[in-house]
């Protein structure tokens, strides 16, 4: 009788080494994921311009004194413009709006949701960030 014993208490020693490991190995994978999950979250970008003459925004990245053009965007509404930084070519880093010939707005790509308003008369002095 006492050797069955032991021997359960040997098998359980296993089972509870096995257990831990496999915990072990849940919880790295649940951690790995949420980092995964977290990066790959699209940031929002929204703008309002009012007093636009034009209903059409370019939008670039800027490194250095080089303009890369990426993409033409059309208003919503006549003046506001909404988009998404979720393709991986749109890295942390400075990018611009462009409209209304010759005006533009810079702002930086960190991750975060950024809601901007302003108008196209003046729009360094009616700037505003709402959320960034």
């Amino acid at each position: 009788m006492p050797v069955l014993v032991l021997g359960a208490l040997r098998i359980r020693k296993k089972d509870e080494t096995k257990m831990k490991r496999n915990i072990e190995g849940k919880i790295f994978f649940l951690i790995l994921f949420g980092f995964t999950v977290n990066t790959s979250v699209a940031q929002h970008i929204s703008v309002e311009i009012k007093n636009l003459e034009n209903e059409k925004a370019y939008f670039s990245s800027l490194s250095g004194e080089k303009i890369t053009l990426i993409d033409s965007i059309n208003a919503i509404g006549k003046e506001k413009f909404k988009f998404n930084l979720d393709n991986p070519k749109y890295h942390i880093g400075l990018y611009r709006l462009s409209f209304d010939k010759n005006k533009w707005i810079d702002f930086v790509n960190d991750g975060e949701d950024v809601i901007i308003t302003t108008n196209a008369n003046n729009v360094l002095d009616s700037l505003q960030v709402v959320s960034s």
